[in-house]
């Protein structure tokens, strides 16, 4: 398991980078709101980056699969807690705009098989989507819990928005598309516990799963969650069954 810093304003960007960050500093978040409504900016923004659908590689036999862990640091949580990787040091306002393209390279110069991202809101992704080169309109998944797949360059991306937490951030698996083929997805909620916004007995967080098979048929469930003990239920046992029965299901 791989886990990935996050980017701090003034982390030095290596040469490779640079060009990308300049190109993209300055532009204007996406507004907040309803996250459902944000896919439908998606075919306003220019896919100005380039073109990586034909730089897609694939992974011979035997080796294994490389995954890893990202937890984004939400902009609500990183202005609210005054969290130093996530906000202006001078205004303590979210420098989200700024780690973005740095955290889009490392996803993509990683190459890794697969990545699973927690604290990472709709709005987020959509960010995320523009820079890795994705094309594709989102496609709405089955279900209560609001979710999407969308085209992230090299990678399927899988993202489901926790059900009420106050930042509408959620969890994500990317696949990458040139090794393991995404055949379906499902989201598992976790119930609250009555602390602060987390309902008592009602959905409050949730887990992604998916669903991939390798060139050789093999299939594998990965799962992204991001348990949070004051507020969430009982989530370890929510998934002790739950990937088994999803697979057999799929």
């Amino acid at each position: 398991m791989v886990q990935m810093p996050v980017l701090a304003p003034n982390y030095p960007l290596p040469v490779s980078m640079k060009s990308t960050y300049d190109h993209l500093v300055g532009r204007a978040p996406h507004e907040a709101g309803d996250p459902a409504a944000l896919v439908d900016v998606l075919e306003e923004i220019p896919n100005d980056l380039r073109d990586v659908s034909e730089d897609v590689d694939e992974v011979e036999g035997g080796e294994g699969i490389s995954v890893g862990t990202y937890n984004l640091l939400h902009p609500i949580y990183a202005e609210n807690y005054s969290e130093v990787e996530g906000v202006v040091q001078d205004s303590g306002c979210s420098n989200w705009l700024q780690r973005a393209p740095a955290i889009a390279t490392l996803l993509r110069d990683g190459n890794l098989d697969v990545y699973f991202l927690q604290e990472v809101g709709l709005k987020e992704i959509v960010d995320l989507r523009r820079l890795l080169g994705g094309q594709s309109p989102p496609k709405k998944t089955e279900g209560t819990v609001v979710g999407y797949v969308f085209d992230m360059g090299f990678y399927d991306c899988v993202h489901f928005t926790h059900p009420s937490r106050a930042a509408n951030d959620g969890v994500a698996v990317l696949v990458h598309r040139g090794r393991l083929k995404l055949l379906n997805q499902q989201a598992v909620p976790f119930l609250g516990k009555g602390v602060g916004d987390a309902l008592s007995g009602e959905p409050y967080m949730c887990a992604a799963l998916a669903l991939a098979e390798d060139a050789w048929g093999q299939r594998v469930v990965f799962v992204s969650t991001h348990f949070y003990e004051q507020k969430g239920g009982e989530t370890p046992g929510c998934l002790a069954h739950a990937p088994r029965t999803f697979a057999s299901r799929s």
